[in-house]
């Protein structure tokens, strides 16, 4: 019995074991069975290759990027233009203790990522902006309704 059971498993041959299967039927199997695997697949977790580093090679990976970027010809021109020789700052930047070395670091991923709280006051803005403008629309009706009503009254007498 268990043989019969492996046997329609890997076969895909529902009807038992002695009768054959068509091409079209074999072939919607197949069909079936890679879609099976590549959609489990998909949904079980990445690999993850992870070790433990030291302090240092991690403050080192962070002066290693922020020289890096020293050397990229945009930031080198913004240095010069502002009177900063790239040799030089890179001097400073390799004379800064590894807890300057982190917050620099972190200041550059923060100024990256949208400055900090400038998104929130934009966002802000961009809400209470069209509030303003129905506000200011608002007023304006009503001035004119009231120089409209004055007019007629002036007219009146």
């Amino acid at each position: 019995m268990a043989q019969a059971v492996l046997y329609v498993f890997a076969t895909g041959n529902q009807a038992g074991v002695g009768s054959p299967m068509n091409t079209k039927s074999k072939l919607r199997l197949l069909v079936a069975r890679a879609l099976i695997a590549t959609t489990t697949s998909v949904c079980l977790p990445p690999h993850a290759h992870a070790g433990v580093i030291s302090t240092d090679a991690a403050i080192s990976g962070d002066r290693a990027h922020i020289l890096m970027l020293l050397d990229r010809p945009d930031i080198s021109a913004q240095l010069e233009a502002r009177g900063v020789k790239p040799s030089d700052a890179k001097a400073r930047i390799a004379a800064l203790s590894d807890a300057e070395i982190a917050q620099l670091s972190a200041g550059i991923d923060e100024a990256r990522a949208g400055g900090g709280s400038g998104g929130a006051w934009g966002m802000l803005l961009l809400l209470l902006l069209p509030f303003g403008l129905i506000f200011l629309v608002a007023k304006l009706a009503s001035r004119a309704s009231e120089s409209k009503k004055s007019d007629a009254a002036a007219a009146a007498h």
